[in-house]
């Protein structure tokens, strides 16, 4: 769970910091406006933890770390009210003031901010103009600040800063101050260290005259324009400032003694690792993110080397880990800013960036004093002093000429004074280097009290965050018993709701077919009924018996076709229907598969509706149309009551011998209905006299 729990190197002189950005305008938009989810969170100053989006199955990350930098707004994502939000002069303060303070005692120093592409980095070390202004800007204005002070109050130390400002693009140093641009090697010095040959070294005297180079420089320096940011840093920017001081410590006789100390700073500024999946580079461009992930990743093994304590360091893999190569694990006093991005989409790139930075804690410098050594210089007192007392017993003149100041007398008291002069010079040496041994030694004690101190705050940290993940998962545990048993009742109760509609469904189904079976009786009333009627108007024998015979078929094919195909298929239709709908409530409620589902009956459309054909003097539906009648549609009984004089027609046509009437050939008239409930109507040709209607 815990990430990079081991112990800081003993004697650590890289301290690593992290600064989180606020999101950018990018990021809001691709949320549609709004805050995007974040996967960082603080845990102290000295302690942040990287968290998993959603959809990414992760555990939660935490390192330890020098400094953790928040600059998020509270309108994005509120910090730990211990938390303040960090500006550009705040990590000013934690970064850059340390490097200043060893600069003037004489170390060498690195201050170098990485990070994937648009995390923020050029903001930190570069920053723009006004309360914006980044480490490297306020880091040169403190510097010569410092320098008018110690003028001011009357010290003899000598001042010369120096200032070049390179880049390195595509594996190739360019000089950013001259307008010749050119290939330039970096090479060993036995006493420098790394140095670029033939770099331009600017010499100035005030915060304004480094101000104009720093600027110079970032006109000159690549950028260009990815799906990530507008305004990329394309190669790596390197601000190099060099101080030199003399302290002139006094005179032994004609001869001035000073102490000369120099200190040089490596001010960075990596172009950001990226993705050409999400940068979308090509052409140029896509060379140019190639060179830039190429030599951090030599970066990167730079370091682990370094940890892993291997023999072989491989600088020379890349120029920027050749040009760092002091930096790192060499005569420096190093800082590092990792930016990091808290957007979901960058949540990979900021892990990775995380991982970097916690490595490079691990780092082990050896530093020194840039100056020569004073065990020398009291040698050199000492012969001075031995050889002026020797020309004194041996009387020889030119000795003592040569060893005390023109214009001086030689006298024993002279003599005397010059000797006093070089034994209180020793003296004020020597107690010099007492204090300053004295010093670096409460320098080293502060600085691993420090590591000691932040060592044991990231134990307290790591075993906090450890507590609340305990807890978390206690309380994870409890809501998913409580989640079990709310699953339980729920099944329970859409048990008890799905038999309930259920057995609603089994009420329905026999309200149904009640209704049906009422329905059918009616319908058999309504066929005797009317089968009555007829038969009562026919007379002889042949005519009852093909009567029969056709009411028997029409009422065969009524109850067979009608009946059952018109209703049994309706009915089965919504018998399905509603077995589906209990399926369907089976498998979403959680009702066990094969629950018996009671059959169920299901009533008789009617043919009914606006477009039945309607009797036209009672509104009923008709079962007639009347040929005599202009092709009105009419009921029986309505049929009937038009054409009462049938009764007297047929008896008459009896008593003449009636003959039964032939079939009319036209197609028989449909009403809406099934085929086999179709009327046809005889033609009133084949009567003697009146109108009758027959149904065959």
């Amino acid at each position: 769970f815990f990430a990079n729990m081991g112990k800081k190197a003993a004697n650590d002189n890289v301290r690593v910091m992290v600064r989180v950005r606020p999101f950018n305008k990018k990021e809001i938009d691709e949320v549609g406006g709004g805050i995007p989810e974040c996967t960082l969170m603080v845990n102290s100053d000295i302690c942040i933890t990287a968290i998993a989006p959603t959809g990414v199955e992760a555990p939660d990350l935490a390192f330890p770390l020098d400094h953790v930098f928040w600059s998020m707004p509270n309108d994005q994502v509120p910090a730990p009210p211990s938390i303040n939000i960090a500006e550009q002069e705040d990590v000013y303060e934690i970064v850059g003031v340390p490097q200043l303070e060893s600069m003037f005692d004489g170390y060498n120093g690195c201050i170098f901010a990485y990070g994937q592409t648009s995390s923020g980095k050029t903001h930190s070390m570069m920053g723009y103009p006004g309360k914006g202004r980044g480490i490297n800007p306020r880091l040169c204005e403190a510097m010569f600040k410092r320098i008018d002070e110690a003028k001011s109050t009357g010290s003899t130390t000598e001042y010369t800063v120096k200032v070049s400002f390179l880049e390195i693009y595509n594996e190739k140093v360019q000089d950013l101050l001259t307008k010749v641009k050119k290939d330039l090697k970096v090479v060993q010095d036995p006493q420098k260290g790394p140095v670029v040959m033939g770099l331009t070294e600017r010499e100035v005297h005030s915060w304004e005259e480094i101000e104009a180079a720093l600027d110079e420089g970032m006109a000159t320096r690549t950028v260009a324009a990815t799906a990530m940011n507008d305004t990329s840093s394309r190669s790596h920017a390197v601000v190099q400032l060099d101080l030199h001081m003399i302290a002139n410590l006094g005179q032994v006789g004609a001869k001035a003694i000073s102490r000369p100390r120099r200190a040089r700073a490596n001010l960075v500024d990596l172009a950001g690792s990226e993705k050409v999946s999400k940068s979308k580079v090509e052409g140029q461009g896509l060379k140019e993110a190639i060179g830039i992930n190429q030599s951090l990743t030599c970066l990167g093994r730079v370091i682990d080397h370094l940890v892993e304590g291997k023999p072989h360091i491989p600088y020379r893999d890349s120029v920027l880990t050749c040009l760092l190569s002091d930096s790192l694990g060499g005569n420096s006093r190093t800082a590092m800013v990792a930016a990091l991005s808290p957007a979901a989409v960058n949540y990979d790139e900021t892990v990775s960036t995380l991982r970097y930075a916690s490595r490079a804690r691990k780092i082990t410098n050896k530093v020194k004093v840039n100056e020569d050594p004073t065990a020398a210089l009291i040698r050199q007192l000492q012969d001075e002093l031995a050889n002026m007392k020797m020309a004194v017993l041996n009387g020889d003149v030119g000795a003592l000429e040569g060893l005390i100041p023109d214009g001086v007398t030689i006298s024993p008291t002279n003599v005397g004074a010059v000797a006093k002069e070089a034994e209180e010079l020793i003296m004020k040496i020597t107690e010099l280097e007492e204090k300053e041994a004295k010093a670096e030694e409460e320098r080293e004690a502060q600085w691993e009290e420090r590591r000691v101190e932040i060592d044991m705050r990231h134990n307290e940290e790591l075993s906090k965050i450890q507590e609340l993940r305990d807890e978390l998962r206690q309380q994870k545990e409890m809501l998913e018993e409580q989640a079990q048993t709310m699953s339980k009742d729920i099944k329970v109760k859409q048990r008890g709701l799905i038999l309930n509609k259920m057995q609603g469904l089994t009420r329905l189904a026999a309200a149904k077919a009640k209704a049906e079976k009422e329905e059918d009786k009616a319908n058999e009333a309504r066929a005797q009924l009317i089968l009555g009627q007829y038969a009562n108007r026919i007379r002889s024998t042949s005519e009852k018996e093909n009567y029969k015979k056709m009411a028997n078929a029409l009422k065969e094919q009524q109850a067979n076709a009608f009946l059952y195909q018109g209703r049994a298929s309706q009915m089965k239709m919504e018998i399905e229907a509603a077995q589906q709908m209990i399926r369907k409530l089976e498998s979403q409620k959680g009702v066990p598969a094969g629950h018996p589902v009671p059959s169920a009956g299901v009533g008789i459309v009617g043919h009914t509706g606006p477009n039945v054909p309607r009797c036209q003097d009672c509104n009923r539906e008709a079962d007639v149309q009347c040929p005599q009648c202009n092709d009105a549609l009419l009921c029986f009984t309505c049929n009937d009551i038009r054409h009462n004089a049938i009764k007297q027609q047929r008896l008459a046509a009896g008593r003449r011998g009636y003959q039964p009437p032939a079939i009319d050939s036209r197609p028989a008239y449909t009403y809406g209905k099934p085929a086999q409930a179709q009327i046809q109507v005889a033609p009133q040709a084949h009567l003697t006299y009146g109108a009758g209607h027959y149904i065959h």
